[in-house]
Order: C-alpha cells, then structure tokens, then sequence
C-alpha cells in the first residue's frame, strides 16, 4: 500500500505538486473537495462544521467537545479509506499525522 501525504503550507504548491505527481505515479488525489463531499454525504451538520473548522483552530474547549471529536473520527475514517484503496494522496486535512496525533485544523 501506497500513501504519501502532502502538506498545504502557505505558498508551498502543495496542491500543484500531489497533482503532477498523482498524474505521473497513477495515484488518486484526496484534498479539501473530496473530504467536504464525504462529509456532506455523511450530513449536513458535518459538511457546515467542516467549513467552519476551515477557516479558523477550534478553541481549547472546542476539542473536547463530542461534536468536534465525532468529527476528526469521521474524518479519520475518510482518510484511512482513501489510503486503502491503495496508490493514493492525501492533501492536507492533517493527512500526514497520525491518528494518536491528530490535531486537525
């Protein structure tokens, strides 16, 4: 199984990079549109809460919320089954990290 983990750095060409060398390896990308569709698909709730946790860090008190940890284990559970489809790219969304270190936005 194949996996490599891309990080989306301010100004690093991350999405430019996974999609040159998804094309060039036969890997499938995985990035922010991918994981919004899982979500929505999954619900509504999940989709805006995903949006949301975008655009800024959930706060101390957000991380030990039931909602927030639903959501980094639905999200979680998005990444490890993109990788095991095997030859694939995860593009940000803490791809890289693991799941005992998954801080998430």
């Amino acid at each position: 199984m194949a996996i490599l983990a891309i990080s989306l750095d301010f100004r690093s060409g991350g999405q430019e990079v996974a999609t040159q060398v998804g094309e060039a390896l036969g890997y499938k990308c995985s990035g922010k549109d991918q994981s919004i569709a899982y979500m929505k698909s999954a619900g509504g709730r999940w989709e805006s809460l995903f949006r949301e946790l975008d655009q800024e860090r959930p706060s101390l008190w957000d991380r030990y919320d039931w909602e927030y940890r639903g959501f980094v284990a639905l999200l979680e559970a998005y990444i490890y089954e993109h990788a095991l489809r095997d030859k694939a790219i995860v593009i940000g969304q803490g791809g890289a990290l693991s799941s005992r270190t998954f801080p998430l936005f």
